[in-house]
């Protein structure tokens, strides 16, 4: 698999940061505006920053300068053998749907974004009144505008990972290996993935924050699977359980080089 994949240009860890300040400015603007009572205020301000917030973060994601690449992949995966790998399933459709899980964060920020802009037009129909009604309508509003606004970030921080991974792993391909999941005491959120490569080194993987839980396909027994990736940009392919089911990508990090 070749590097040259010029759209995988999601923003940096600054960018993102700034981002994160941001979405809390926001969030700091609405909870003062509640208690002042300013309800058209909130809404036109929610709203607003609903829509800037994704347009902000889609910029830094698709024109933002990429984090410098792993440099040496061999501190991560082993070194190819130069041919082309093989599996039950098609490597470079899954190293696309890594690209397609992105666009369906997207997707998700897109539509929470849009939900937002309904409720501020709905609030703009109804009789002018500039106070948060009486009751717990104004507080329901004033959370659902901060939650979407964070909704909008998490999704927008998901498509990045994703998009980052699909470079990674365009850039240094598949390596078929063995893996131990370890889920202490049964919660998924704090497993980790022992990986053994096929000439007998090893990496221990950390999953990260996504709905694509290594728990859920995390057995006592060892699996064969494929790893991509590198640092702290890695994914684990498990081959698909059942006839008819895709394979199941994780995302996953490393804090350490694979251990010859």
């Amino acid at each position: 698999m070749g590097s040259g994949d010029d759209r995988a240009v999601p923003g940096s860890t600054g960018c993102r940061v700034a981002l994160g300040l941001w979405c809390a400015l926001v969030v700091a603007v609405l909870v003062v505006l509640l208690v002042l009572g300013r309800f058209l205020t909130l809404a036109v301000v929610g709203g607003a920053s609903a829509l800037l917030t994704l347009l902000y973060a889609f910029t830094l994601s698709w024109m933002g300068k990429e984090e410098a690449p792993e440099h040496e992949p061999d501190a991560w995966l082993p070194p190819s053998d130069g041919r082309r790998p093989t599996a039950r399933f098609d490597l470079d459709v899954e190293t696309e749907r890594l690209w397609d899980y992105g666009t369906r964060a997207w997707l998700f920020g897109v539509l929470v974004g849009v939900a937002v802009i309904a409720v501020v037009t709905a609030a703009g129909v109804l009789p002018a009144r500039e106070h948060v009604p009486a009751g717990a309508g104004g507080i329901m509003l004033g959370l659902v505008l901060a939650g979407a606004v964070i909704g909008i970030l998490c999704f927008v921080d998901s498509a990045i990972e994703w998009r980052k991974r699909h470079a990674a792993v365009v850039a240094d391909g598949w390596r078929a290996a063995e893996v131990l999941v370890f889920t202490p005491s049964g919660r998924a959120d704090t497993s980790k993935v022992s990986v053994r490569y096929r000439d007998h080194s090893r990496i221990l993987l950390y999953p990260v924050a996504s709905t694509h839980l290594v728990g859920a396909r995390g057995h006592a027994h060892s699996q064969e699977v494929w790893v991509g990736g590198a640092g702290r940009f890695m994914v684990v392919l498990f081959p698909p359980e059942e006839p008819g089911q895709w394979p199941y990508a994780v995302p996953v990090g490393a804090r350490e080089p694979r251990v010859p």
